[in-house]
């Protein structure tokens, strides 16, 4: 499901926002609805950034005017906020500051689109139906890949992807925050994340400790003494089990 905000100082054009978009996720070129809802459409900048803190899980498209009248937040300032917390979330700038577009550039937000509300209504229009598209069929290869592959940023607006079949386990990184370690077949990873997103997000994954999700499929052994998880027969790459996880590793074996 994609979560669809919009941010809009004006009442009148935030209602016409919203009509178009909620249209489109129940008529369009595909047979079905998308899965897609109108989950937030405000005035008020920190209700976005309310709503970014409390849906970490999330996977997100915001329409954002960039001048909220009477507010020190920008929409670019939510862009930043969103980027940061949601490295894959789609961004549409809809604004009357043509201007302002280097500015999304150098703040490196990577928006989809950047719509002129001088370009009148038809154009606006077309504007977001188009995106609301583009959004779903992005949502619908992305299911599709996570069901195979991890996806991360390696570097600002750079993302690749790791076959699960690789990926033994993910480990916290002690001392340094949002950060994390993905081992695997010749793999030594690390990137910005959070355990609890990434066992949302691939619910395959297994906790086995505070600070651990490993890759079930990728077990070959399972030391309960040692509380022990082994993901080759030569043992040398494993991973800790915590106590109250022993019978979840347990359970697992004995039903694969």
């Amino acid at each position: 499901m994609i979560d669809i905000l919009i941010l809009e100082d004006t009442a009148a054009e935030r209602l016409r926002y919203a009509d178009i978009i909620q249209k489109r996720i129940q008529v369009n070129p595909s047979d079905h609805p998308y899965d897609m809802q109108l989950a937030l459409a405000t005035a008020n900048p920190r209700e976005i950034l309310n709503y970014i803190q409390t849906h970490a899980e999330a996977t997100i498209l915001a329409v954002l005017d960039i001048h909220i009248q009477n507010d020190a937040l920008s929409g670019i300032d939510i862009a930043e906020t969103l980027r940061h917390a949601y490295p894959l979330a789609n961004i549409v700038f809809i604004t009357t500051h043509d201007d302002l577009l280097p500015l999304t550039l150098k703040r490196k937000v990577a928006p989809l689109d950047f719509i002129y509300k001088e370009s009148g209504a038809g154009e606006i229009k077309t504007s977001l139906r188009q995106d609301v598209d583009v959004v779903h069929h992005w949502y619908q290869q992305v299911s599709n890949t996570l069901k195979t592959h991890f996806t991360y940023e390696a570097l600002p607006g750079v993302y690749r992807k790791i076959d699960f079949a690789d990926i033994d386990y993910f480990q916290t990184q002690p001392g340094y925050d949002h950060q994390l370690l993905l081992v695997g077949k010749g793999l030594h990873v690390e990137f910005r994340g959070e355990l609890a997103q990434l066992a949302a997000k691939y619910p395959k994954l297994m906790r086995c400790d505070r600070g651990y999700l490993l890759n079930p499929d990728n077990m070959t052994t399972f030391d309960a003494k040692k509380r022990l998880v082994y993901f080759d027969q030569a043992k040398t790459v494993s991973c800790k089990v915590s106590t109250r996880k022993i019978n979840d590793v347990l359970d697992f074996f004995k039903s694969h």
